[in-house]
C-alpha cells in the first residue's frame, strides 16, 4: 500500500550574502516561494588572506501526521515493517550546480511559521521563519533552526541533478512515537 503525506507548510531561509555585500540576508522569509533551495557557498570576505563563512540555505518541511497516526491506531496501516521516504523533485537552474554532495536531513525541534515571503532573488520579504527568527516574535535557539542530531537521513549527490529521494524511515518513527 502507499500512502502520501504532502507537507502542510514549506519554507526556506537562508543567511545569505549577494554579490558586492557583507550583508547577510537572515531576516528573509520565502515561505510562499514556488522552490525551496538547499545551498552551501564558499565565503567571500572581499579582503585577500581573510577567510568568510559560507552562506546557507535551508528547506523547511512540515507534515501533518495525524491522519496517518489514525490509520495506523485503527490497525488499518501496520505500525512496524512499513518504510517511509521523502521525494522531492530535482529545479532545472540556469545557475552552476554542485556536484559530489552528501545532504542531511533532520527533524526540525522547534515549531516555526510558515510566512509569506516570495522574493527569492532579492531576499527582501521579511515575514515569520527566518535565519534568525522561528516566528514573527520567537527566536530559534541556534542560529539557523533548531534541529535533532538523530534520527537523521543523508542522500549524496554525484550529478547535482538528482532528485531527492530517500529513506526516512527513522525520523518518521520518531515522530510517531512522540
Amino acid at each position: 500500500m502507499i500512502y502520501r503525506i504532502y507537507p502542510t507548510k514549506d519554507t526556506f531561509i537562508t543567511n545569505d550574502v549577494r554579490d558586492g555585500s557583507s550583508t547577510r540576508f537572515t531576516g528573509s522569509n520565502l515561505g510562499f516561494s514556488e522552490e525551496l533551495d538547499v545551498f552551501k557557498r564558499a565565503g567571500i570576505s572581499g579582503t585577500i588572506g581573510t577567510r568568510a563563512s559560507a552562506s546557507l540555505g535551508r528547506a523547511l518541511l512540515q507534515f501533518d501526521l495525524s491522519a496517518y497516526a489514525a490509520l495506523t491506531a485503527s490497525g488499518d496501516i501496520p505500525i512496524s515493517g512499513s518504510t517511509y521516504r521523502l521525494r522531492l523533485a530535482h529545479k532545472t537552474s540556469a545557475e552552476t550546480l554542485p556536484y559530489s554532495f552528501s545532504l542531511d536531513v533532520l527533524p526540525v525541534s522547534s515549531s516555526w511559521d510558515e510566512g509569506r515571503g516570495m522574493d527569492v532573488n532579492d531576499l527582501g520579504d521579511k515575514f515569520a521563519a527566518n535565519w534568525v527568527k522561528r516566528t514573527s516574535s520567537q527566536y530559534w535557539n541556534t542560529s539557523g533552526g533548531d534541529f535533532l542530531a538523530a534520527p537523521s537521513a543523508s542522500a549524496y549527490f554525484d550529478l547535482g541533478t538528482e532528485d531527492l529521494d530517500i529513506d526516512v524511515t527513522s525520523i518518521i518513527q520518531g515522530w510517531m512515537s512522540g
